[in-house]
C-alpha cells in the first residue's frame, strides 16, 4: 500500500486508501528512481533505464536482437551495459557529458584505465557531448556527429524519493537528510539507503552512497537508532563492478593527488593506495583479490605503512599487518 503523506505533528502516516496509521517511529526508506534526460524522437519502445530486475531483462532481450546500442551516461551503470552490449556482439556508442568516466564515483587514474579499456574492446567513447535527437536507427550528438542507435539506454544517475519527506516538512537535499545512523532533523522520523544524504569520515561533503553494501550496513545502525540502542556506522564505503572480465573495486574516498601504484596499469591487475601520512585512507583495485582485503584491514586497524612497501611487489601485504 502507498502512503501519501506524513502528519509529523500527529504521528501518523496516511495510505492510498485514506486510511491513517500511527507511529512512535517512522523510518523512511524510499530509495530512488532512475534519472531520466529528454531527448528529441526518443520512443519509448526503445528506451531503457536500469533500475530493477525487470528492466535488467528488458535490456537484455532487447540486446539480443539490437545491432547498435547508445549509451547515454558514463558512470558505472553505463559503462556495465556498454560491456554486456560487447560481449553480445552489439555496437556501442557511449556519450558522457563530463570530460572522463565514472567522474563523480572514480579518481581520474581510474577513469583513463576505464576509457582505455572499453575502447580497447571497442565502444565508441564520446566524452564531454551529449544526444541532441534521435531518428529512427541514428542519433546525432550536439557535437554533430552521427552515431548508431537501435536502443538508446539512459545511465545517468539517481532521482531520490523524497517528495514524501519534503512535504512533511524534513530537511532534504537531493535526499533526506541525515546523520550516519539515519537519524533526521525529526528525532521520530529515520531514513536509510540511497533516500539518505549524511557526512561521512573522508567524505568530501555530505552525499548519498548508492550501493548495497550502504544499504545493508546503514540499515542496521538505523535500526539500532530506532531501537534507542547504542548505533554507530564506521563502515568504510565499499563499491564494486565487474567490467568485462575485470573487476573494479574502491574503498574509501580517494582523495586529490597521485596514488602509490603496486602493478601496472597497462596489465589491468594493479592496485592504487592513498595515504595521509603514514595511514592508509583509500585503495582502488582491479583484480585485486585477497590482497584488496588485507588492504581493507590495514585501514580499519590503521596500521602504518609506508609508500615503498605498498608499491614493492615483492612484499606481502598480509606481513604489513604484523608490523
Amino acid at each position: 500500500m502507498r502512503v501519501d503523506a506524513i502528519d509529523r505533528a500527529e504521528r501518523t502516516v496516511t495510505l492510498g486508501d485514506g486510511t491513517t496509521l500511527p507511529y512512535a517511529r517512522l523510518v523512511l526508506a524510499t530509495g530512488g528512481r532512475a534519472r531520466v534526460v529528454p531527448i528529441d524522437g526518443l520512443s519509448p519502445a526503445q528506451t531503457f533505464t536500469l533500475r530493477t530486475l525487470e528492466d535488467s531483462l528488458a535490456i537484455g532481450a532487447a540486446l539480443a536482437t539490437a545491432k547498435s546500442a547508445l549509451i547515454v551516461g558514463g558512470g558505472w551503470i553505463g559503462l556495465e551495459i556498454a560491456a554486456a552490449a560487447r560481449r553480445l556482439g552489439a555496437e556501442v556508442t557511449l556519450v558522457e557529458l563530463a570530460e572522463r568516466l565514472c567522474q563523480r564515483a572514480a579518481p581520474p587514474i581510474v577513469s583513463e584505465w576505464l576509457l582505455r579499456l572499453h575502447t580497447s574492446r571497442g565502444v565508441d567513447v564520446r566524452l564531454g557531448d551529449s544526444v541532441a535527437q534521435v531518428t529512427d536507427g541514428a542519433a546525432e550528438l550536439a557535437s554533430g556527429a552521427i552515431v548508431p542507435a537501435d536502443m538508446v539506454v539512459i545511465g545517468v544517475g539517481l532521482v531520490a524519493n523524497d517528495e514524501l519527506a519534503r512535504a512533511a516538512g524534513l530537511a532534504c537535499a537531493d535526499g533526506i537528510l541525515t546523520d550516519p545512523c539515519g537519524r533526521t532533523d525529526d528525532p521520530a522520523v529515520f531514513a536509510c539507503g540511497d533516500v539518505a544524504v549524511f557526512q561521512l569520515p573522508g567524505a568530501p561533503q555530505p552525499m548519498r552512497l548508492e550501493s548495497w553494501a550502504n544499504a545493508q550496513h546503514q540499515s542496521v545502525a538505523c535500526a539500532r537508532a530506532v531501537l534507542g540502542q547504542d548505533a554507530a556506522y564506521e563502515e568504510i564505503p565499499w563499491f564494486w563492478s565487474d567490467q568485462y572480465d575485470k573487476t573494479v573495486e574502491i574503498l574509501g574516498f580517494p582523495p586529490a593527488g597521485e596514488p602509490v601504484v603496486r602493478g601496472d596499469l597497462a596489465t589491468d591487475s594493479f592496485m592504487l593506495f592513498w595515504l595521509d601520512g603514514a595511514r592508509l585512507v583509500a585503495v582502488a583495485a582491479v583484480d585485486g583479490g585477497k590482497d584488496f582485503k588485507i588492504a581493507r584491514l590495514l585501514i580499519e586497524r590503521r596500521v602504518p605503512v609506508e609508500a615503498a612497501a605498498l608499491a614493492d611487489e615483492t612484499v606481502r601485504l598480509r606481513g604489513l599487518l604484523s608490523r
